[in-house]
């Protein structure tokens, strides 16, 4: 398989577990009877400053860091794809996207006064775990979806 094959088979994978896990599991943390402190509603379709629905520019993200799941790992990687995967998640959008880039990008932005905005989530418990456990859960269905597409059975 060719690079730009596999690239398009993490983005397809990558923006189907953003919609289905990644939004599962903030479910799980928006009910109050099971998480307190996390705010963020799934699958959001209200607009975020640009005007595109949260849903919408999260899957895009999320078929982005999918894309570069194969340049990571090659195009037929081998071994378990999940366990890869749920350490990709952990790594790369977890820690590196959602607890340094993206808190960085919207520190100076009012709209999300409320939301936790330094560094590693100002360390606040309650919004680290909910993005470890979503990412996780994000990561492990990426790996579990591109091991499908590109080997056509099941990893």
């Amino acid at each position: 398989m060719n690079m730009l094959k596999a690239m398009v088979l993490g983005f397809i994978a990558g923006l189907i577990a953003y919609v289905t896990f990644h939004e599962i599991v903030n479910a799980f943390f928006t009910n109050t009877a099971y998480w307190t402190g996390w705010e963020r509603p799934s699958w959001d379709m209200s607009s975020n400053a640009q005007g595109i629905p949260f849903l919408a520019s999260g899957a895009l993200i999320g078929g982005a860091w999918g894309a570069l799941f194969p340049l990571l790992f090659g195009t037929l990687p081998k071994g378990p794809l999940t366990f890869k995967g749920l350490f990709y998640g952990l790594i790369g959008p977890a820690l590196i996207g959602a607890m340094i880039i993206y808190p960085l990008a919207m520190q100076y932005n009012p709209q999300y006064e409320s939301l936790a905005q330094g560094i590693f989530l100002d360390g606040q418990a309650a919004a680290i775990v909910p993005t470890l456990a979503k990412y996780a859960a994000y990561g492990a269905s990426l790996g579990w979806l591109y091991g499908f597409f590109a080997y056509k059975r099941l990893p």
